[in-house]
């Protein structure tokens, strides 16, 4: 049986933009950047190339859905 997902309508609590935009600092050139976090992982690690001298940043991201709760910036 094919059911249609929940309408994504304001008021059904459906609604919620689970991609957060944030900013980050480049540890090699400190440069500051935006990137787009799936916030509907609770946990993550990431490798993110920085948008101004293209090294590899590694991310470790804590979220919760819509949020951004810890975001660490290393080498």
């Amino acid at each position: 049986m094919w059911r249609r997902a929940p309408s994504s309508s304001p008021g059904r609590g459906y609604n919620m933009d689970l991609i957060t935009k944030t900013e980050i600092t480049c540890p090699y050139c400190g440069e500051i950047f935006s990137i787009q976090i799936d916030t509907s992982q609770p946990e993550q690690t990431l490798i993110e190339d920085c948008a101004i001298c293209c090294r590899p940043i590694a991310l470790t991201i804590r979220c919760r859905p819509g949020a951004i709760v810890e975001l660490i910036c290393s080498l």
